[in-house]
Order: C-alpha cells, then sequence, then structure tokens
C-alpha cells in the first residue's frame, strides 16, 4: 500500500478516519497526552509500545513507524 497522495487522502492517528471524512474535533487533544493509534498512510492500527521515556508505532500493512520522546 502506497502513501496517501494528498493531505486529504491522509487518516487520523486517534481515530483512524481520512481526515476528510469525518469531524476530528476531540482528536488533537488525545493525541496530546496518547501516543496515535491508527496509522496516518493506510488507516490500519498501529502496534504500539508505550516507555517511560515516549513510545514506538510500526504498522504491519504499510510499514510506516513513528517514535517520539516524552516532553
Amino acid at each position: 500500500m502506497s502513501a496517501p497522495t494528498s493531505a486529504a487522502d491522509a487518516f487520523c492517528g486517534a481515530c483512524g478516519q481520512g481526515l476528510r471524512d469525518a469531524s476530528h474535533q476531540q482528536c488533537p487533544q488525545r493525541l496530546a497526552y496518547d501516543p496515535p493509534r491508527f496509522c496516518t498512510a493506510c488507516g490500519k492500527r498501529l502496534d504500539v509500545q508505550v516507555y517511560p521515556a515516549g513510545f514506538a508505532a510500526s504498522c504491519r500493512r504499510c510499514g510506516a513507524t513513528d517514535t517520539a520522546q516524552s516532553r
């Protein structure tokens, strides 16, 4: 599966729905304190490992990865 062709084809990391398909009023608040649970490229559920210093997430379908350190 390839990456989205534009921002309009991307998916929300909090709820997994298309960015242009749904209202995402609470999603930025959720992502402020919780790691993304859905791949922003394909919308499928991520494998997330949470560490005291941050998290690591990977998508089984498209291979996208995301890591972050605590703020």
